[in-house]
């Protein structure tokens, strides 16, 4: 709450620069949970591609 009621006693520039801030924080924790996303899905593709094709050469080897 301190840093809202901070950045209302600031000037225009400072303002500016407190959004600038913002935005560069949420765009780079929309890119982190773009990226944690991407990186689950492929290692769970890659997971179950793996265990297919083990599981493919074990029944060939039975």
């Amino acid at each position: 709450m301190n840093k809202f009621i901070i950045s209302y006693n600031l000037t225009s520039s400072d303002k500016k620069s407190v959004f600038k801030k913002f935005v560069y924080f949420t765009i780079s924790l929309l890119l982190l949970t773009i990226i944690l996303y991407v990186g689950f899905y492929v290692l769970l593709f890659l997971i179950i591609f793996f265990g297919v094709r083990y599981c493919i050469n074990f029944l060939k080897n039975l």
